[in-house]
């Protein structure tokens, strides 16, 4: 009995002999790397019959979705292309390709509407420079479906799809090999990109910090407790100024819930990019619109607001006098107030909804 140097089996002298010669290597070893290297060439023949195209980055999309139109559901598709990696494609993301994988997705997520999850880092080539491959697989396959946590988030719709994408990037050889499957065409996920409107926006003020896309940063808005105001005994407002490096301030409109806080509305204000002559005219402004849509909610009510430390309440009082009514003494404010515990070190700014 002797050992095959391939798959190591202790067989007879027989089972040496291949094609009339006798070798180390057993005849059934010799007869399937026979096959495989027939199948092989046949392999080769086919590729040089027929050559795998070559794309430019920015045409991507279209190619794919000129592939994808026309196929119906649960048939399957398989591709694979090579994407030129012209000099603009360098100039934006340099050599990274990480980066110039995601560039390719994205092209791609566009062309079939399918959303690509990298499954591990790039696996960058330690022998050859600037080569790596970077593995996707389709959002909506069963392999990476996880445990489903009861949230307000709809479940995702699966499929046993094997949907998978290899991008092999070569930055010598200026170009990447790509490589899709999908084993069946399914319904895409829900749409949530960004609009192109919004993209366009941000594109155009791309070298921007928030700051300097407009003149006034204002963001108000409620919590969910503002619509309980029937049961808010007393609402006072709370200005904080200089926060967030200096720009911003912060005006809280703040419930007293049976002797507790609690917030019920706010408004971000920031005009420090305007001149200083026209700053308090507009939060003035501001807190008109702030106040006045409160109002416009609460109007119905009796409820009473205290201002605390508040720069411009008397402006904003004065341009609000067909919702408010001022009352600048203490104990007159003291003696409107309902018989209820209230805040103790509040300003001489009370104001009562008319």
């Amino acid at each position: 009995m002797d050992n095959c140097t391939s798959c190591h089996r202790k067989l007879p002298p027989e089972a040496f002999i291949y094609e009339n010669k006798s070798y180390k290597t057993c005849a059934e070893c010799k007869t399937n790397r026979a096959e495989k290297k027939k199948s092989k060439e046949i392999a080769d023949i086919d590729s040089k019959e027929a050559p795998i195209e070559i794309i430019v980055i920015d045409k991507i999309n279209n190619y794919i979705s000129d592939m994808i139109d026309g196929l119906e559901h649960d048939t399957a598709l398989s591709s694979t292309f090579y994407v030129k990696l012209d000099e603009a494609t360098f100039n934006a993301v340099g050599n990274d390709i990480r980066i110039m994988a995601r560039l390719i997705i994205d092209e791609i997520e566009e062309g079939d509407d399918f959303q690509w999850i990298a499954t591990t880092a790039p696996n960058i080539s330690t022998r050859y420079e600037g080569v790596g491959n970077a593995y996707f697989v389709c959002s909506q396959s069963t392999e990476i479906e996880r445990e489903y946590k009861d949230s307000n988030r709809k479940k995702i719709n699966r499929f046993n799809c094997g949907g998978k994408l290899t991008i092999h990037v070569d930055i010598l050889a200026e170009k990447a090999k790509v490589t899709l499957w999908h084993e069946l065409i399914h319904e895409r996920p829900i749409n949530v990109a960004t609009p192109p409107e919004v993209k366009q926006k941000i594109i155009e003020n791309l070298n921007m910090d928030p700051i300097e896309t407009g003149y006034i940063t204002a963001i108000r808005f409620t919590t969910p407790l503002f619509y309980s105001l029937q049961n808010v005994l007393e609402i006072h407002c709370d200005a904080t100024y200089k926060t967030s490096k200096g720009r911003f301030e912060l005006y809280g409109i703040v419930g007293n819930f049976e002797g507790a806080g609690f917030p019920l509305a706010y408004l971000i204000l920031d005009t420090t990019k305007i001149g200083e002559e026209t700053q308090e005219k507009l939060q003035t402004e501001a807190l008109e619109g702030f106040f006045g849509a409160l109002y416009s909610k609460v109007g119905h009510l009796n409820i009473e607001l205290t201002s605390n430390n508040l720069q411009h309440v008397e402006a904003v009082i004065n341009n609000l006098g067909h919702a408010f009514i001022i009352i600048t003494d203490i104990e007159t404010a003291q003696n409107r107030r309902r018989r209820i515990p209230t805040w103790r070190g509040s300003k001489p700014w009370t104001l009562f909804l008319s």
